[in-house]
């Protein structure tokens, strides 16, 4: 075999992993995006959230979310990862003020028996909304 052929089958199995990499990739995400909108289903109907709190909700999360992401091409490593940290709390204080106090609280064991669940001990890993 000469060296032209080499290449082309080992590109060609590079080429081959690479697509079966990014399709997993893709599933993984849209996995994780799956299970996020169920988790929001579920505490919407949980929390009782009329359409004005649902609103809100909505427009804060879009709002920080814009936020976060003109973050995100920044250069800067932890820096800008303590900056989107922030934002996602000052994001989270704000949808608590959207919730009554009996939300907050159902809202709080939710979290605190999710995180439980899953082990972490980490409160500001759980994004929702």
């Amino acid at each position: 075999m000469d060296s032209s052929t080499n290449l082309r089958e080992g590109l060609f199995v590079f080429f081959s992993l690479s697509v079966i990499s990014l399709l997993n990739a893709g599933q993984f995400i849209e996995g994780q995006k799956m299970s996020t909108q169920y988790m929001n289903i579920q505490l919407t109907e949980m929390l009782e959230l009329d359409r004005n709190q649902i609103e809100k909700i909505h427009s804060i999360n879009l709002t920080y979310q814009t936020k976060a992401a003109g973050l995100l091409g920044m250069p800067g490593g932890s820096h800008v990862e303590k900056k989107v940290n922030r934002l996602l709390h000052q994001r989270n204080k704000e949808i608590i003020d959207v919730l009554t106090d009996d939300q907050q609280k159902i809202l709080y064991t939710y979290c605190t028996d999710l995180i439980s669940f899953s082990g972490r001990s980490n409160e500001s890993t759980l994004t929702l909304w």
